[in-house]
């Protein structure tokens, strides 16, 4: 609850389930499966999906260099990444564009993932580690994974890592939708607590509360410059899934679906807003089958939609 002098947070936060996780050894992926360990039904195939930017977005080179401007002349800025590859229609010409690394939409969906169904917490910092409630721990046995670890993978010691069945490849930006934009100099958050520890604001009996998950408002503008994907831009992106049942494709297909009616978009990179475009009407194509290669049928999408688990419903924000 806000007190009297405090500033509003631009965030809020949604628990860490109270319980213990459901910990499942997950269907492989070394071949296309019809079942599951349990007789259900698996699918497996391709989508295309549309990002859309609501905000100027970045992913960073972490090289700072002069860029050299439309209309002539350089600017000092942080750099955009990019990657070479050889042109399609001249085999011998190489492009340089703009990409968002499949790695980085993975995270930035995987984390939603973990708020919105009882997963443990992938990547912690050493401060919110010491405060980490047990259950919420991340895994560490292949056999034992959570409902994020099973779609998404997992890295543990001595050959405990897991691949996952969720992957999405790298998304080449449209030529010509760049920019150079000032933005604050950004710091850490979570300063003011105790050495050792976070804030009180974020704790309850001394463990962490929740996932924190920001709110976007005004975008603020500052003197550290970057380059940029501007802001309402569509941008193409294609994944692959591998084995999933329909109670799985739940909390990936519910990210999905409520994130443009949410006020949380998915963060990607350094204060970046992103939604994914009206993805029922900007789902460029859809091809999912049960591993039956014979069977070329597509799979309506809205039907796995609605076959969620009781438990993967959006847990209720809370404020700090």
């Amino acid at each position: 609850m806000q007190q009297r002098g405090q500033v509003d947070k631009p965030y809020q936060l949604v628990r860490f389930p109270a319980g213990e996780l459901e910990r499942e050894k997950p269907s492989g992926q070394d071949r296309i499966r019809t079942e599951g360990a349990q007789g259900e039904e698996l699918f497996s195939g391709q989508l295309k999906l549309t990002l859309l930017t609501l905000s100027p977005l970045q992913v960073a080179t972490g090289i700072t260099d002069f860029v050299s401007l439309k209309g002539g002349g350089e600017r000092l800025a942080l750099t955009q990444l990019s990657v070479k590859r050889f042109s399609a229609e001249e085999p011998q010409e190489v492009q340089k564009p703009a990409v968002i690394p499949g790695s980085s939409l993975k995270g930035a969906v995987r984390s939603m993932v973990e708020a919105v169904s009882p997963s443990c917490v992938s990547v912690v910092g050493s401060l919110a580690r010491r405060t980490l409630p047990r259950q919420v721990t991340r895994c560490a046995d292949i056999d034992r994974l959570c409902p994020a670890c099973r779609l998404f993978g997992m890295t543990g010691g001595r050959n405990a890592s897991y691949m996952g069945r969720i992957s999405f490849n790298d998304a080449a930006i449209p030529g010509g939708q760049l920019a150079i934009v000032g933005t604050p100099i950004l710091w850490t958050p979570a300063r003011g607590g105790r050495r050792g520890t976070l804030p009180p604001r974020y704790l309850r009996d001394g463990k962490a509360i929740g996932h924190k998950l920001y709110e976007h408002r005004r975008l603020a503008k500052g003197v550290d410059e970057r380059v940029v994907v501007k802001a309402n831009v569509a941008i193409p992106v294609e994944l692959q899934l591998t084995n999933l049942s329909a109670a799985e494709l739940g909390p990936f297909s519910q990210r999905l679906d409520a994130i443009r009616s949410t006020r949380f978009p998915s963060r990607l990179a350094r204060g970046s807003q992103l939604e994914w475009a009206r993805w029922r009407s900007a789902l460029r194509r859809r091809c999912l089958s049960t591993g039956r290669i014979a069977s070329k049928a597509p799979v309506a999408w809205a039907k796995h939609c609605r076959r969620r688990r009781p438990w993967k419903a959006s847990p209720s924000p809370t404020r700090s």
